[in-house]
């Protein structure tokens, strides 16, 4: 009933608890997660008291995670495509300064293009990587890629794309 409760808090006016969000966040039901999505997009301000910074990252990163490795789920309207799951955590994740975060994703990332398939890997380079390293900031966090024999083309490839579009303001 999660998918309810979900969408009730959508078009309710009330506070949204924080333990609810939370609990809502340990579920692998992709189409869960992409109203728990929605619900953060349009009402995060709502949430009582705010997630934090980490809590915030769990949420777009285990969206993102669910929806690249379980892409032959039956989807709701409410589930988020991989693209659409992978520019939402690197919308959010382009505007974090937090350096324990960024590592987590960094790590994340690595794991998750290691174990991926070709559709995989092209998702988190063209949705996640390219995006962050548009931030000449963030691309500190990614240089360790450059001397993984595995990691290295995703880096190489997300670099070409940030400096072309380089975002030197943030």
């Amino acid at each position: 009933m999660r998918i309810v409760e979900i969408l009730d808090a959508l078009t309710d006016d009330e506070p949204i608890g924080k333990e609810a969000v939370i609990s809502w966040m340990q579920s692998s039901d992709i189409n869960i997660l992409g109203g728990l999505m929605h619900l953060w997009d349009l009402r995060r301000h709502d949430i009582e008291p705010p997630l934090t910074t980490t809590e915030t990252f769990r949420l777009l990163m285990r969206n993102f995670r669910c929806a690249v490795e379980d892409r032959d789920e039956v989807r709701s309207r409410l589930a988020f495509s991989p693209y659409e799951a992978g520019r939402a955590l690197s919308a959010w994740a382009s505007h974090q300064d937090n350096r324990a975060v960024i590592a987590e994703l960094r790590d994340q990332l690595s794991a998750l293009y290691r174990n991926g398939d070709h559709k995989v890997r092209e998702c988190i380079i063209h949705c996640v990587l390219e995006h962050l390293l548009e931030r000449p900031v963030l691309r500190s966090f990614f240089e360790t890629w450059h001397d993984d024999d595995d990691l290295r083309p995703a880096f190489e490839r997300a670099l070409t794309w940030g400096e072309a579009h380089s975002n030197v303001d943030t």
